[in-house]
């Protein structure tokens, strides 16, 4: 029987996996407006599950420095929501959005093997 926390962190990893695709998909499907909708929901409905997922794993191996793992998370959110938007409006080519969305997806891609990293690290310790 998988622990918890294995189920918790592969539902993590498919959370990341279904982001990615949600970010990419209007720019590897141009044009279409089902593609926005499809990557909208992709993209929404995992973003709740990878912030609580994130931080519910912050706590597992040491419960005494949660509130520094968890604002540690908060304050990476909060860079990533002022950045993102003043990457967007600097890299944007008029109407075209596909650098930064592509960036964005990239940016996914590095969280979760950030993510990947830091599990391991916290096992090995």
């Amino acid at each position: 029987m998988r622990d918890k926390s294995d189920v918790d962190l592969s539902c993590c990893r498919q959370s990341f996996r279904c982001s990615f695709v949600g970010v990419a998909l209007p720019v590897l499907w141009p044009g279409q407006h089902l593609a926005a909708w499809v990557g909208t929901a992709l993209l929404g409905g995992t973003f709740m599950g990878i912030a609580g997922l994130a931080q519910w794993l912050a706590r597992v191996p040491d419960p005494q420095a949660t509130s520094r793992r968890i604002g540690f998370i908060t304050a990476c959110y909060g860079v990533g929501q002022i950045a993102g938007p003043l990457a967007t409006s600097g890299l944007a080519q008029g109407d075209d959005l596909t650098i930064p969305v592509l960036l964005a997806a990239g940016a996914l891609v590095l969280g979760a093997g950030l993510f990947e990293i830091s599990r391991r690290v916290e096992r090995l310790a």
